[in-house]
């Protein structure tokens, strides 16, 4: 967290090369990023998501046969760009009573009374 209202992410995902029965397909990598701030008492939320900020998942496979050879190499526009808006109705935050849930002390594995 950067502030209590601001929250920064960055993942990144790898998939290594790898062989199949009839050929292989190339690794590669993708990092992703995102913001999220938070607005009038964390009742609205504005976030943004970058995916493949770097532009390097792109998925090559290759099959090869006696009597045929496929090169495939699938690619997409990247960075991809995303934005949302949420707003929280209600809190669904659940109170806590001497029981320790809403449910009469009873946890939702079934272990309470029937």
């Amino acid at each position: 967290k950067v502030h209590k209202r601001v929250q920064f992410q960055v993942d990144g995902n790898y998939n290594s090369a790898s062989a199949t029965s009839q050929g292989q397909v190339e690794g590669y990598y993708m990092v992703n990023a995102a913001c999220r701030m938070d607005f009038y008492d964390r009742k609205l939320s504005a976030s943004v998501q970058v995916l493949d900020v770097l532009g390097t998942a792109k998925r090559v496979s290759i099959t090869e046969e006696p009597d045929f050879y496929n090169y495939q190499k699938n690619t997409r526009q990247s960075p991809v760009l995303s934005f949302t808006l949420s707003y929280r109705l209600n809190n669904f935050k659940q109170k806590r009573g001497a029981g320790g849930d809403m449910n009469g002390g009873s946890d939702m594995n079934g272990g309470g009374e029937e």
